[in-house]
This record gives structure tokens, C-alpha cells and sequence, in this order.
């Protein structure tokens, strides 16, 4: 179900400008272009999630997912297929000198830190622009089978909202999501905040 939501044309641009940032933070750890594209903004119920992002339901995915709360609340996953996230991770610690007996340790901790770079620019941006404060939760790296990617908080009924971008890394051939789910609630106090910056 994909359900009209208010008009989100600022908050539209604020996710770019956060998206802009987070792409260049990224590109220059990766040492590589980063690219955004297929922005998405709806309404959904948790069981259409899967298929609104195109992964089988019994299919494992790594996750990296961090809760906020504050002046809005929700949570910013970056989902990866495996093999993307094991050359992603790979690329930095690489790069970085890393070396370890334990890879797979070596491999969470460098995705958790990519998901805290790239999530903070996105929310910091929002958070700026809005005026608001968010406090950010420790982020977690996860390997879920994708049918258990339900978001937290949700409306009571199941229902969330869904901003989603994907980006691409050519140069490594990794491509991966930026996702964000807030409860209708939370959509609601940002679309008063939008309206007083419109207004102000």
C-alpha cells in the first residue's frame, strides 16, 4: 500500500542536501565516487517492506542499524547484499592498514563506523536545518534474513514511513540502500517544522 502523504518537497531537499554530504564523507574514505539515486518517500506496512526493496523474503542481508529519537524519532538502516558489504568493508580496512586474524570482527567494526559516518550526516543535516535535536543510538551490524527487517517504532498498526535512497560505489562495484523509518507521528512534527520554515 503506498497511501498520499503531506507535501514533503522541503523535507524532500533537506534529505538530499543530507545525502549529498553523506556521499562525499563516503567517497573519500572509499577513495571513489559515490553515486545517489532512486529516491523514495512513502507510506507502507511493515510486510510490504521486503518487496518495496526488491529482496526475497528469505534472503540474508547485512544491516547497519541505528535508532534516534528527539525532535523526531525512528530508525536509519544501510542494507547490503553480503558480497557488497564484505568488498566495502574490505576497501576501508585496506586502506586504513587494518589487519586481523579475526576478519569477520575487523569487517563489523568498519561497517558499524561507515553506518554511523553516512547515517550522521543524513540526520545531522535534517536535525540542522529543522532545528532540532537527536540523540543517536550505538549502531549495530547485523546479518538478518530479510523478512525480520521490521523497523521500530511503527503507527500500531504495522505502518511506517519508508525514505529510501541507493547508492552506488562503480569503482567496487558495491550498491547498497539508505533507508529511514519513522512512525506517522514523527512525520507529522516535521511537517509542522517544515511549515514554519516555510513561513518563517
Amino acid at each position: 500500500m503506498k497511501d498520499e502523504l503531506p507535501d514533503l518537497t522541503l523535507l524532500a531537499d533537506i534529505v538530499a542536501k543530507g545525502l549529498g554530504k553523506a556521499a562525499a564523507v563516503l567517497g573519500e574514505m572509499l577513495e571513489s565516487p559515490v553515486s545517489i539515486m532512486d529516491r523514495e518517500y512513502c507510506v507502507l506496512h511493515v510486510s510490504e517492506l521486503p518487496l518495496a526493496l526488491g529482496i526475497e523474503k528469505g534472503e540474508y542481508v547485512r544491516v547497519i542499524e541505528m535508532g534516534f529519537s528527539g525532535g523526531f524519532e525512528g530508525t536509519a538502516h544501510l542494507v547490503f547484499m553480503p558480497t557488497d558489504a564484505e568488498r566495502l568493508a574490505d576497501r576501508v580496512t585496506v586502506g586504513l592498514g587494518l589487519v586481523s586474524d579475526d576478519i569477520e570482527s575487523i569487517r563489523r567494526g568498519t561497517l558499524s563506523e561507515i553506518g554511523n559516518i553516512v547515517i550522521n550526516a543524513i540526520l545531522g543535516t535534517m536535525a540542522n536545518d529543522l532545528g532540532m535535536e537527536l540523540t543517536y543510538m550505538v549502531p549495530l551490524c547485523l546479518r538478518v534474513v530479510a523478512r525480520d527487517l521490521v523497523p521500530i517504532p511503527t503507527d500500531g498498526k504495522g505502518t511506517v514511513v519508508l525514505i529510501r535512497a541507493r547508492f552506488s560505489v562503480a569503482a567496487i562495484e558495491v550498491d547498497g540502500d539508505i533507508i529511514f523509518f519513522l512512525s506517522l507521528s514523527s512525520l507529522e512534527r516535521l511537517a509542522l517544522s517544515m511549515q514554519g520554515l516555510a513561513h518563517g
